[in-house]
């Protein structure tokens, strides 16, 4: 889960932030969440093990594992996108972002129809969330 998201509604059960919420109070929520998460994927796992064996049985392909997506992107936040991908500097320097190692950065262009022009855009492609962004004026590896 570690790829920038916001998990703070989920480990505090759906209680909105309070300035006033001292440390303690959100660590002591973190062993509840971690075993209401842990119950969630086992139980996805064990009906996966069963449609695994159901399908060797009738010979056809195996369904893919759905699982619970925990944490947010805030929409309205900027997102440095260095830390979704591995950089590689003109000085031959190479760094990895944080969140490398589960997401990728792909560029394209976003055509606008209506006025004919294309728009510089990245695309983030975590193992849960498929992002579009759109590339900061000033700083180009913001989006």
């Amino acid at each position: 889960m570690y790829d920038g998201r916001d998990l703070y509604l989920e480990i505090l059960n759906g209680e909105e932030w309070r300035v006033a919420r001292n440390l303690h109070e959100i660590i002591s929520c973190l062993p509840d969440f971690i075993e209401n998460t842990k119950q969630a994927e086992d139980a996805v796992l064990e009906q996966e093990e069963v449609n695994e064996a159901a399908n060797l049985i009738r010979n056809r392909e195996n369904v893919p594992i759905l699982t619970e997506v925990y944490g947010r992107y805030c929409l309205d936040e900027v997102y440095d996108m260095r830390d979704f991908q591995i950089t590689r500097y003109e000085n031959g320097e190479i760094v990895k972002g944080k969140h490398a190692g589960t997401s990728r950065v792909f560029y394209c262009k976003e055509q606008d129809i209506d006025e004919g022009q294309y728009h510089d855009r990245k695309v983030v492609i975590t193992r849960t969330c498929f992002m579009i962004f759109a590339l900061h004026q000033r700083y180009p590896s913001f989006g």
